[in-house]
This record gives C-alpha cells, structure tokens and sequence, in this order.
C-alpha cells in the first residue's frame, strides 16, 4: 500500500480594486475597456470590466501609503459613486492588507498602517 500526501491548494492572490466603468474609462487608454467576466450578487448576473491599456500606473495608496500593485476592474453597477466625488474611488478586500497592521484612532480621527 502506498502512502498518500494531503494536496494543498494552490491559490494566486491578486489585490484587485473594483469601481465603476465610468471611473474606469478615465484611466483607461483610450478610454478602451474589455469584458473580463461575469458575477453574480444578490442573484443578479452582471459583467466586469477591464481597461485593455492603463494610462496610470497600478499603485493603490491610502494617503501617502503604498499599499503595492493592483488590478483594476469596473462595473456598471458601481457608476453610482460618481455622486461621492473625489472621495470614494472603488472598494477592495481585505487581500491588500495582509501582512500589515491597521490601526483605526476614531477618537482622534486618525488611520495608520505598519507594515
């Protein structure tokens, strides 16, 4: 009898960036975006987009923080922030944060990440 070894997953992690597709045509050369793919939330199918050039580099900051390189995708269903102006870019997950500590001051008013 053989001895079986236990596969482990293996998973490529991406920090990703979703905002809308108007926002996303802003950074996009040409204004050029691409169907990458579909999701579905709350049972409604909708696609997500990609710029086929940037015309930005990827970097995310949180203020004067990098927080390193990520992908940048769009939705139709965000075009809605267009309304929070310059405040509210796109949404993320927790991925861009891994190794790091956050630290959230709410009675001072101050966020801080030490990486």
């Amino acid at each position: 009898m053989h001895q079986q070894h236990p596969v482990k997953p293996q998973f490529i992690v991406v920090s990703s960036v979703l905002t809308s597709t108007k926002r996303l045509k802003k950074i996009a050369a040409n204004r050029k975006i691409d169907t990458v793919g579909f999701g579905s939330s709350w049972g409604v199918v909708s696609p997500y987009f990609k710029a086929k050039e940037m015309k930005i580099d990827n970097k995310l900051f949180l203020g004067n923080i990098s927080l390193g390189k990520v992908e940048i995708f769009g939705s139709d269903d965000l075009n809605f922030l267009s309304f929070i102006g310059n405040y509210l870019y796109g949404i993320t997950g927790n991925v861009i944060f891994n190794n790091s500590i956050l630290i959230i001051d709410r009675k001072n008013n101050k966020f801080g990440i030490i990486k």
